[in-house]
């Protein structure tokens, strides 16, 4: 009962998350990257910490341990500052099935650590899912020559054009992927300390206040006008369904799961963030990416259960 109560929950923070890019893409348009972070941490740090008020007593509860409290923090910076700021600068450079379809091979990573701490061992099914995954992001990465068309360009990427246009925007991927990853395995020990609820209602608000620092002592070298309301109300929503809704789920199916398993079922928002990106974005990702998505997920599910 407890598996699947980690499955499910996991797959409720897929869901959302699988939402958010999209929100992200549109609000990019008129924002930097490290304001598009602070705004989405804002809201769902306000939304975690009164969740976490009214549900948990947080404010009765007895200090917390300050090493616990300061390993929480910085490894939701090294997710949510540096490797989020990866990915909205991966995701300004392509499609959302691209970026996503990438930076969701996280819980290879994670399952790598989790072998080299010696708490879970190589078997023929982790080698098998290594394989799928690799196969899923080469596909992911080309595609073959069709009349398909981009939402943007109007170009078809061509395995000979990569060098040229898409390398940069897979090595952000690949490094938002690798601070997610480090994240989600730090978790792990971090909720053994700290509740789900209490976890979050912590580690959003601080993560914000340094943020906006950042964003005011270190303004972003590109030209922006002042972000329209529309955008920061979407960022806001993006917030709230992503950090505020989808980071409890994700934190209790870690709870529930453990990190290296949980991390399998949550990458499963690739693919739903790629339908809605057909939807609502009219972006038209070929076969090729579409196969490598299912790939990558069909890879990453076998590396939670085996």
């Amino acid at each position: 009962m407890k598996y699947l109560l980690g499955i499910l929950v996991g797959l409720g923070a897929a869901s959302c998350w699988a939402i958010v890019p999209n929100l992200d893409r549109f609000g990019l348009r008129d924002t930097p990257p490290i304001l598009v972070i602070t705004i989405r941490l804002a809201i769902g740090g306000l939304f975690s910490l009164l969740f976490a008020i009214f549900y948990e007593d947080f404010l009765g509860k007895p200090p917390f341990n300050p090493v616990h409290v300061g390993f929480l923090i910085a490894i939701t910076i090294l997710s949510l500052g540096v490797g989020d700021w990866f990915y909205l600068n991966g995701l300004k450079m392509t499609e959302v099935s691209f970026i996503i379809g990438i930076v969701n091979i996280y819980p290879l990573f994670v399952i790598l650590y989790s072998i080299l701490f010696k708490t879970e061992r190589i078997t023929p099914l982790v080698i098998l899912a290594s394989i799928i995954l690799i196969s899923g992001v080469i596909l992911i990465s080309t595609t073959r020559k069709s009349n398909e068309s981009h939402i943007e360009n109007q170009e078809v990427v061509r395995i000979d054009d990569i060098p040229k246009k898409y390398v940069k925007s897979i090595i952000y991927a690949l490094m938002a992927a690798i601070c997610w990853s480090i994240s989600i395995f730090g978790l792990g020990y971090s909720l053994k300390h700290i509740s789900p609820l209490s976890a979050n209602a912590i580690r959003f608000p601080i993560t914000t206040g340094l943020m906006f620092l950042t964003f005011l002592f270190f303004p972003s070298k590109e030209k922006f006008s002042k972000p329209s309301n529309s955008s920061i109300i979407i960022l806001g929503l993006g917030g709230l369904i992503g950090l505020g809704i989808g980071g409890f789920l994700m934190l209790v199916s870690i709870d529930l799961l453990g990190s290296a398993r949980s991390s399998g079922i949550l990458s499963l928002n690739s693919f739903f963030s790629v339908i809605i990106a057909m939807v609502v974005l009219k972006e038209k990702p070929t076969r090729n990416r579409l196969g490598g998505i299912l790939l990558v997920c069909l890879g990453v599910f076998i590396t939670s259960i085996s």
